[in-house]
């Protein structure tokens, strides 16, 4: 065996070491199907500097809205539903399939949990990873530095600007087209990109912009890590996180091995 030839099969050897998965998928020509399907929360929670103002979700035409989405999601078949909690979501799923949960405005009830009743789940994993940033630093670290503070306030000025067209978005034309939009290739680099506003807060060992940024992005690291973890050959994930977690978690999923990205916006209807 030539010398390439050996660190090619001695490569292939670790990959599968690695990846069980990933031999095996690659092997049956079953890859792991992952759809991350970037949310906005729809019982308006406030948890983020930037929220967008969802109508009441219970109302009439919103539940034929959530009905069509969930009725076209169905189509890509999924064997696992994930969710955004960290908290074990057994009890909670048992008292939505009771019909328990009818005024629950949380988007984990009214679209995830219908999903996975609709095609028959006995299960929803909790995927999250409560690994939060510490932003008080930051701000004052701002405090004390202009040129920091001008980062700073044309960060809120954009996220101010994105957000009113959201909800502008979500009130002339509905749920279904905010959640296409928030969907979409560029719209999920856009929201990345907020990340990359806080790396110029921070000077010499002091860089509390950069560690909030790193702390985001370990989070979703961890996300990624449980939803592999509970993927086997074959499978097909539906995965429903706020949308801000898009951009990190399409890119872990798609650069580990035995596993394929499918596009939401497939199968969302227009």
């Amino acid at each position: 065996m030539s010398r390439i030839a050996r660190a090619v099969a001695i490569l292939t050897a670790l990959t599968g070491a690695l990846f069980p998965g990933a031999d095996v998928a690659a092997a049956a020509d079953t890859p792991t199907e992952v759809m991350i399907v970037g949310m906005v929360h729809m019982d308006n929670p406030g948890t983020s500097v930037f929220s967008v103002k969802v109508p009441d979700v219970l109302e009439p035409q919103h539940q034929a809205e959530i009905a069509r989405m969930t009725e076209g999601l169905a189509r890509f078949k999924p064997t696992q539903v994930h969710v955004e909690s960290e908290d074990d979501v057994a009890a909670y799923y048992a008292r939505y399939l009771a019909g328990e949960l009818q005024s629950d405005r949380n988007d984990i009830a009214q679209v995830a949990f219908r999903l996975a009743k609709q095609i028959g789940l006995a299960k929803v994993h909790a995927s999250d990873a409560r690994i939060y940033g510490d932003y008080g630093p930051v701000q004052d670290f701002v405090a004390r530095h202009g040129p920091s503070q001008e980062v700073w306030n044309a960060m809120l000025e954009k996220g101010k600007a994105v957000t009113d067209d959201l909800n502008e978005l979500v009130r002339t034309r509905g749920l279904l087209a905010l959640l296409r939009h928030v969907n979409r290739p560029d719209t999920m680099a856009q929201d990345h990109l907020f990340q990359r506003w806080l790396l110029p807060i921070g000077e010499g060992k002091e860089q509390p912009g950069p560690d909030v940024t790193a702390t985001w992005y370990r989070r979703n690291l961890f996300i990624c890590a449980k939803i592999i973890q509970a993927a086997k050959p074959g499978d097909r994930l539906a995965v429903f996180f706020g949308s801000s977690h898009s951009y990190l978690l399409r890119q872990c999923i798609g650069e580990t091995p035995g596993f394929k990205l499918v596009d939401a916006n497939d199968y969302l209807p227009e």
